[in-house]
C-alpha cells in the first residue's frame, strides 16, 4: 500500500510578507530537556534565491498539470479525492490516474518544496553518496540523543522565500483539521574528468524512493540542481516504487525537469538566454516500477538496493512508512525493515519523513495500544543492546535474515513546520505543512 500519501497536518496558509526573511528555529543539535531553542536567520539575497528556486519547481508542477489544474471539472475532482481519502478509501483514491492527477497538482507541489530543502540540509550526508565515498568512515556524528527533542516540540521553523496560489493515511486526518485552516488551500553517462578525485565524483548517487511519486522526483532533482551548481557535475539515478499507477505522471515529471521550459513568446534576449532545464538529463535518471513493497522477496528487494559494485544508497520513506504501519500492519512493516536491514550495503542511508506526533501513531494487539511510528521505528533499527534480535542464533528471524549491520540516527526533527511564502504562484492556494524527520545510517558492524 506504499505510497498512498495523505498530506501532512497543516494549518494556515501562505506566509504574508512578500519579502519576508527565511527564518529556522532549531533545537536539533540540543541535549534532550533543553528548553532552549537557538534561532539562525538566512539573509535576505539567499532568501530570494531560495525563493527563485521554489519557484521554478511550482512552475515545473504548474507546466505539467496545467491541463489539470485548468479543467472544469478540477474542483469536484478534488472534492471527490477528499471525500475517499477521508473515508481511507485508497484504491478509489489513488487506483486511477486521473486521481492521481489531481493528487500530484494539489498536494505534491508543498511537498516537493519541503522535501527539496530537507535534502539541501542534509547534504552533508548525501554528498559522501554522491561521490562514492562511505559514509561510515571517520566521519564524526552527531549521537542520536543529542538529535532528540521533548516529545511535541516543534524543533524548527521554515519559511520560504517570496509564491503564490499545492499519498496517504496523512491527508484524510489533515482534512479534518483543515476545516480550521486557511486551506483554498539508464545506462550511466561517462563524463569525462581531468584526474582520478573527479573520476571518483561521477559515481552516481543511487536513490531508492518507496512509495515515490511526483513530490519525490522533483525535489530529487532540485537537489541535484543545486548541488552541481556548485561543485563539481554528479549523477543521480532514481527508481520510485509505488503500489498506484504514477507511472505516466513520473515520465511527465522527468520530461519537464530535464528539458527547456515554455517560454512567452515574448521574452527579451536575457530571459531566453537564462531559460535552461533544471537539470541536464544526463545528470539526473529516474524509472518508476508499479510493485507492492512489503510483497517483494529477498531476491526482489536485493536488485533494487544493491548495483554491482554495492555502493551505499539514498533510501527515502516519505510520507509512507506510518501508512505501512497502519494499513497493512506492524508485523509486516517491522519483517521488511528487517529485511532490508540484512540486505543494504555498508553506509546506507535511510531518510524518514511523516507526519509528527498523534497523527503518526499505530494500534498493538487486541486492545489496540497505540505506538508513535518513531518508536517503533528505532525498536526496530536501533533496539537496545538487550534485545534479543542482537543474541547469536542460526542467522535468521521468522525467515528473515539477520542484520550484519546496525543502524545509527544522525539526524532527528520530532516536529517541524514548513511555511509556504507568499509571493510565490501558482494556479491554487497552497498550504503549510508539519512533518518529522528521521535519518539513519547503516554503518556499525553487528556483533
Amino acid at each position: 500500500m506504499a505510497g498512498k500519501k495523505q498530506p501532512a497536518p497543516s494549518k494556515g496558509g501562505a506566509a504574508k510578507s512578500t519579502n519576508s526573511i527565511s527564518s529556522r528555529t532549531s533545537s536539533r543539535n540540543q541535549k534532550p530537556g533543553s528548553q532552549q531553542a537557538a534561532t539562525q536567520t538566512i539573509e535576505k539575497g539567499e532568501s530570494e534565491e531560495e525563493l527563485s528556486r521554489q519557484q521554478t519547481l511550482l512552475n515545473v508542477f504548474s507546466n505539467t498539470f496545467r491541463d489539470v489544474l485548468g479543467a472544469e471539472d478540477f474542483s469536484s475532482q478534488l472534492q471527490e479525492l477528499k471525500a475517499a481519502l477521508f473515508n481511507r478509501d485508497f484504491e478509489g483514491a489513488f487506483a486511477r490516474e486521473a486521481a492521481l492527477d489531481v493528487y500530484a497538482a494539489r498536494w505534491s507541489p508543498t511537498r516537493a518544496l519541503c522535501y527539496s530543502q530537507v535534502l539541501r540540509g542534509l547534504d552533508s550526508h548525501l554528498k559522501s553518496l554522491a561521490s562514492n565515498t562511505s559514509a561510515c568512515g571517520d566521519r564524526s556524528h552527531h549521537s542520536p540523543g543529542d538529535n532528540s527533542t521533548q516529545k511535541g516540540e516543534d524543533k524548527h521553523e521554515t519559511r520560504n522565500p517570496p509564491s503564490r496560489g499545492g499519498q496517504d493515511e496523512s491527508i484524510a486526518k489533515d482534512e479534518t483539521e483543515s476545516k480550521d485552516s486557511e486551506e483554498p488551500e539508464a545506462s550511466p553517462v561517462t563524463i569525462k574528468k581531468g584526474d582520478s578525485e573527479r573520476e571518483e565524483e561521477t559515481q552516481p548517487l543511487k536513490i531508492l524512493a518507496i512509495g515515490g511519486g511526483a513530490a519525490e522526483i522533483v525535489a530529487f532533482a532540485d537537489y541535484i540542481s543545486s548541488h552541481n551548481a556548485s561543485t563539481t557535475s554528479t549523477r543521480v539515478e532514481v527508481t520510485l516504487l509505488d503500489i498506484g499507477p504514477w507511472g505516466s505522471i513520473i515520465q511527465r515529471l522527468q520530461t519537464a525537469l530535464t528539458t527547456t521550459p515554455p517560454i512567452s513568446r515574448y521574452a527579451n534576449t536575457a530571459a531566453r538566454e537564462a531559460n535552461k532545464p533544471l537539470v541536464a538529463s544526463t545528470s539526473f535518471q529516474s524509472n518508476f516500477a508499479q510493485k507492492d513493497i512489503l510483497s517483494l522477496n529477498q531476491e526482489e528487494l536485493m536488485t533494487l538496493i544493491s548495483g554491482p559494485d554495492n555502493n551505499p544508497i539514498l533510501i527515502t520513506l516519505l510520507f509512507t512508512l506510518n501508512e505501512l504501519y497502519t494499513i497493512s500492519g506492524i508485523k509486516r512493516t517491522t519483517t521488511f525493515l528487517n529485511l532490508l536491514s540484512a540486505l543494504v550495503p555498508r553506509g546506507t542511508l535511510l531518510l524518514v519523513i511523516d507526519s509528527p506526533g498523534s497523527y503518526s501513531e499505530a494500534a498493538v494487539g487486541k486492545e489496540a495500544k497505540r505506538y508513535p511510528m518513531q518508536w517503533l521505528l528505532d525498536h526496530t533499527l536501533v533496539p537496545p543492546p538487550s534485545d534479543s534480535r542482537q543474541k547469536s542464533g542460526d542467522g535468521q528471524e521468522n525467515g528473515v535474515p539477520k542484520p550484519d549491520l546496525k543502524w545509527e540516527k544522525i539526524e532527528s526533527d520530532d516536529s517541524v513546520w514548513f511555511r509556504v511564502a507568499e509571493g510565490l504562484r501558482y494556479p491554487i492556494p497552497l498550504e503549510n505543512m508539519r512533518y518529522q524527520m528521521h535519518l539513519y545510517r547503516a554503518s556499525i558492524n553487528r556483533p
